[in-house]
């Protein structure tokens, strides 16, 4: 669902032109990731836009083209079906910095289900559940064991939350949403946990991108520098590297990271590893993009990618300066260009050194 003409959204219904399953490995970033950038800008090129317009508050007295598109989106499988468009699709495709990349669009005329919705009885109970808190509903399926994916499209289309609260949110929104609920929940779980004993550091490379995930014992906090190369697709020009950061303590973030979603994309599966150990840190994320990464496709690449890296076994070191030398050799980068950065680390490092 984009954002640009909010209040007023153009909500799409992605459909292939082949079957149900091409469609979930086509739009499941749990299955799409591994694959390269070509595969994925490939496959992703083959998914229909089809598209209605439509004001946010339109949730809360749906239209029935609305009712019909939730009930196929409640479907945690893809399904088959028929549609129907008001003319040709335009062929091309749009990239967005946040979203996956989708094929030609086309408007929505009408589109009929060939086969019946598989819905879990518990998302049933709480879409009808017009009391509950949308927040309180995402925790309980993320519980669950529902992908956060799918809940973030149940949040964009309006379907949880208390009734007068429910609206059409933007994908962009609804991702971000969906990650920061479930991180800030697993943050507040783990904060009388035990730390990590030694400095552990996960590294992983994907589509372009370089990622190194450093646990330290510590209280819990979260800190991510991002690291934007020269002839990347977000810095096409220019000489020097764009690097930025944001941090936060256990109570969660205030405001909106100053480096965008991709930061809660990344916080969420470090979460994630903490409570799975039951163990909590001071966790330090490096993000490098680099000029191979020449095409945006979405935000999904950085959790998945961190996912894969946090299931695996990690290098550790007897020295946080150890383990700070293995980022800088792995991301081709000198420690003091990129570490200033790191301003809620270093405060730490400082306290600890005077205690």
């Amino acid at each position: 669902m984009g954002s640009r003409t909010w209040p007023d959204v153009s909500l799409s219904l992605l459909a292939a032109p082949t079957d149900p399953m091409s469609v979930e490995e086509m739009g499941d970033p749990e299955r799409l990731y591994g694959k390269s950038l070509e595969e994925v800008i490939n496959l992703r090129s083959q998914l229909l836009r089809c598209e209605i317009k439509l004001n946010v508050k339109s949730a809360k007295q749906p239209p029935r083209m609305l009712e019909e598109i939730r009930e196929a989106a409640l479907s945690i499988r893809g399904l088959s079906l028929e549609v129907r468009l008001k003319r040709l699709p335009q062929p091309r495709m749009r990239f967005d910095g946040f979203l996956a990349p989708t094929g030609p669009s086309a408007t929505l005329e009408h589109f009929t289900l060939s086969e019946n919705p598989k819905v879990p009885p518990r998302v049933e109970n709480l879409v009808a559940d017009t009391d509950a808190k949308a927040e309180t509903s995402v925790l309980e399926l993320y519980r669950a064991g529902l992908s956060s994916y799918y809940l973030a499209r149940l949040l964009s289309l309006g379907m949880l939350g208390r009734k007068l609260e429910r609206v059409l949110v933007p994908s962009r929104w609804s991702i971000t949403a969906v990650d920061s609920i479930i991180s800030k929940d697993l943050g507040r779980r783990l904060i009388h946990a035990d730390t990590v004993d030694t400095p552990q550091l996960f590294t992983t490379e994907y589509v372009g991108n370089r990622y190194a995930v450093l646990l330290l014992p510590s209280t819990l906090f979260f800190e991510m520098v991002e690291i934007v190369m020269p002839g990347c697709v977000y810095l096409p020009w220019g000489t020097e590297p764009w690097i930025g950061s944001d941090s936060e303590g256990w109570r969660g973030k205030s405001s909106y990271p100053s480096i965008g979603g991709g930061y809660y994309a990344a916080k969420l599966p470090a979460y994630e590893h903490l409570a799975r150990r039951g163990k909590q840190a001071f966790v330090l994320v490096v993000r490098q993009v680099t000029p191979d990464y020449w095409a945006p496709v979405g935000s999904w690449k950085i959790r998945e990618a961190l996912r894969h890296a946090l299931s695996g076994k990690p290098a550790t070191f007897s020295t946080v300066s150890d383990a700070l030398a293995q980022i800088s050799e792995f991301i081709r980068m000198p420690l003091d260009r990129w570490l200033p950065k790191a301003k809620r680390f270093l405060s730490l490092q400082a306290q600890q050194k005077l205690n």
